[in-house]
């Protein structure tokens, strides 16, 4: 079994699949879907940013938070059968509460 850390200030996510039903009971068809943002769960982070005079920063994000991040940054990874997505932290455009 391989588990993935990520390092300074990237965070591990794994997409969740939006809904293919509106509220009202349609579906919608994948052309729907939008393509370039996305939603996700937080499943690690690193360890922060890391300033030259050694200060560290820790990140926004926690694990277990559901956030909106940009696709288009993103690196697709596959660990024991799971499709995962790293991220940089700058990325994320907020977190759902």
């Amino acid at each position: 079994m391989t588990t993935i850390y990520p390092l300074g200030s990237r965070v591990l996510l794994q997409d969740i699949e939006p809904s293919r039903q509106t509220a009202g009971g349609l579906y919608l068809p994948d052309s729907a879907k939008k393509k370039n943002t996305r939603q996700a769960i937080v499943l690690a982070t690193g360890q922060g940013f890391i300033l030259e005079s050694g200060q560290k920063i820790p990140l926004t994000v926690q694990v277990g938070d559901t956030v909106i991040y940009n696709r288009i940054g993103c690196t697709e990874v596959e660990v024991n059968g799971k499709e995962l997505i790293i991220v940089n932290e700058n990325d994320i455009y907020g977190i759902l509460k």
